[in-house]
């Protein structure tokens, strides 16, 4: 998962020369896109990453998941031409639970389909890294169901 991570954070760098060097075809540019934190997580390990849209504004967001330090949900600024961490210490942020070292615990699990339709389902408590696979509903059968942990 780290090497996700790391190939995120580097641009190609396609050389315009006819002939061939040894010039790297990579160039590292993680200290200008994502400085270190040197307060919350100076080693900058992580468990692991996704890539979706957080803020349903139609761009990607890369939301990681901090080892020794708080979790991270980076969106590309344009203006600084870096990513920048939007899960800050701000409680009226609504990003603000995802920043959390710990974590917690999660019950209900809620799948909004492109249609409108939602789909709810209980989960079971201390059932950690469990799958639960989550359909559309069928004709005639509920969209919302209380207490079905299948």
């Amino acid at each position: 998962m780290w090497i996700a991570g790391v190939l995120l954070l580097l641009v190609t760098h396609w050389h315009a020369s006819e002939s061939q060097d040894s010039q790297p075809m990579f160039q590292v540019i993680t200290q200008t896109m994502l400085p270190p934190d040197s307060v919350h997580n100076p080693t900058q390990l992580n468990y692991g990453m996704a890539v979706t849209d957080v803020d349903g504004d139609g761009d990607l967001e890369v939301v990681v998941a901090g080892y020794n330090g708080p979790n991270l949900v980076l969106k590309y600024d344009h203006a600084q031409s870096k990513l920048v961490n939007i899960a800050i210490d701000d409680v009226n942020s609504p990003y603000y639970a995802l920043r959390d070292r710990q974590g917690n615990v999660v019950n209900v699990l809620e799948v909004s389909w492109p249609d409108g339709t939602t789909v709810s389902r209980a989960l079971e408590s201390g059932k950690m890294n469990s799958v639960v696979e989550i359909t559309y509903p069928k004709e005639g059968e509920a969209a919302v169901h209380a207490g079905d942990t299948q």
